[in-house]
């Protein structure tokens, strides 16, 4: 990209950023976060194993991996995965990524930013994927995400169909484990997730707090 033409869309972005912000809209960014890539910081963490200390039987695990290919390990800024509207990390070439969650729906986004800017509340760049899981507590999911190749449902091994949107799909373990062999762990992940009330029950949320502020006992019913 010639100097000039980047400097411009640098500009732009900022103004777009600042007008944003004035008009009170939520930003999508991810400067300082998206670049490098791959192709300047490949993932190099330990090969792909399951974490034995997650409490499974309050809680669910979430395994999102991005296969390997040499368009995505050219990739200058990588894509971002937001989890309930928080961006959680930007996911790499041949990298996996895993979270421990507590039960309940999870809304996923992968947005793919231009010089680290995604977006306001009223537009996005690109988005990728956007959709809901619902997890259960016991339970381990795994994630899939590739613009390339579509995920490998084996009908051997499974009759439904896979679960997702654009290039990211909930698909079997036993498929996952095909690919999953071969990436490395990326420590952007290893967290622990709880569920935000204020994100998928907003009315409840915001009754919660207000008699909080009320000074009441809203924890008791008499």
């Amino acid at each position: 990209m010639p100097i000039s033409l980047a400097k411009r869309i640098i500009f732009l972005s900022l103004v777009i950023l600042s007008v944003a912000n004035l008009q009170g809209c939520r930003i999508y960014q991810s400067l300082g976060k998206s670049i490098p890539g791959s192709w300047l910081h490949p993932v190099n963490g330990p090969e792909y194993s399951l974490p034995e200390d997650v409490d499974m039987e309050r809680n669910a695990l979430i395994v999102i991996y991005r296969p390997n290919s040499q368009w995505a390990s050219e990739e200058i800024e990588s894509p971002s995965v937001y989890i309930d509207d928080i961006r959680e990390f930007g996911i790499k070439n041949n990298a996996h990524y895993w979270f421990e969650v507590e039960p309940g729906k999870r809304h996923i986004v992968i947005r793919r930013p231009l010089l680290g800017l995604e977006g306001t509340s009223h537009f996005s760049l690109r988005i990728i994927s956007d959709f809901t899981v619902n997890l259960q507590a016991g339970n381990t999911y795994f994630l899939r995400y590739s613009e390339l190749t579509p995920p490998p449902m084996d009908k051997a091994v499974s009759e439904e169909e896979p679960v997702g949107d654009g290039a990211l799909f909930l698909i079997p373990e036993e498929l996952a484990y095909r690919d999953l062999l071969t990436t490395k762990f990326d420590d952007h992940s290893g967290r622990f997730l709880t569920y935000k009330m204020e994100y998928h029950e907003p009315e409840k949320y915001e009754e919660l707090q207000a008699q909080k502020d009320d000074g009441s006992r809203w924890y008791w019913p008499f």
